[in-house]
């Protein structure tokens, strides 16, 4: 703006856009690699491994869903 003495009417909004790939590109990079932050206090609490898994196989499918929703969004 001060170098070309123009005003760029918008520009926040073209940040966000390009702040919002940045975060899940991130996150799916993080999750890729399952270096992810996550609040894994039920399995301190819970000693059935069947029942641990099944949490486990229930966070992934919402994973994957999210992910192909957000892929379907982006395209």
């Amino acid at each position: 703006r001060y170098v070309l003495g123009v005003s760029f009417h918008g520009l926040e909004e073209l940040l966000v856009i390009g702040t919002f790939w940045m975060y899940f590109i991130g996150a799916s990079y993080a999750s890729h690699k399952g270096k992810h932050i996550s609040a894994e206090v039920f399995s301190f609490y819970c000693s059935n491994p069947i029942l641990r898994y099944s949490v486990s196989l229930l966070s992934n499918f919402i994973t994957v869903s999210l992910s192909v929703l957000y892929t379907y969004y982006c395209w």
